[in-house]
C-alpha cells in the first residue's frame, strides 16, 4: 500500500474536520451567509476527500470498481475493511455531500446540523483505514 499517499489524504480529512468544526463552533455561523458558506465548503471538502480515500483503499487492495460514491462504502464494508456502521454513516454523508454540491441553494442550518451529528463516523473512518495502513 502507499501509506504516504493515504496518509496525505487522511491529513486533508481531519484538517477539513478541524475547520468545519471551528467555522460551526459559534451559533452566529447558522445565521451568517459567508460564514455558513465556508463552513459548507469544509464540510464538503472533508466528505470528497473521504470519497477519495475509500476509493483510493479500493484500487492499492485491487476490489472492485465501485458504481458510485457511496458504492466505495459498501464494497469497503463487504471486504470487512470497515465495519457495518461506518458504511452505514458514511453513505448518509455522501447524500449529505450530493446536497451541498448539487442543490447548495437548499442546504439548510439543519441539514448542517445533521451532518454535523454524523461527522464521527468520517473520524471512525480514518480510524479504520489508519489501522489498514499499519
Amino acid at each position: 500500500m502507499d501509506k504516504e499517499r493515504l496518509a496525505l489524504i487522511i491529513n486533508n480529512i481531519e484538517t477539513n474536520l478541524q475547520d468545519a468544526d471551528e467555522r460551526f463552533s459559534k451559533e452566529e455561523s447558522f445565521t451568517n451567509k459567508l460564514l455558513f458558506d465556508a463552513g459548507c465548503m469544509a464540510l464538503f471538502q472533508a466528505l470528497n476527500r473521504s470519497i477519495d480515500l475509500a476509493e483510493e483503499v479500493l484500487v492499492q487492495k485491487k476490489l472492485e470498481v465501485p458504481a458510485g460514491y457511496s458504492d466505495s462504502f459498501v464494497i469497503l464494508e463487504k471486504h470487512k475493511l470497515i465495519d457495518k456502521d461506518t458504511s452505514e454513516g458514511m453513505r448518509k454523508l455522501v447524500k449529505y455531500r450530493n446536497l451541498i454540491s448539487h442543490e447548495y441553494y437548499n442546504i439548510t442550518p439543519k441539514d448542517v446540523k445533521k451532518i454535523l451529528g454524523l461527522i464521527t463516523h468520517a473520524d471512525t473512518f480514518l480510524d479504520q483505514v489508519r489501522k489498514l495502513i499499519k
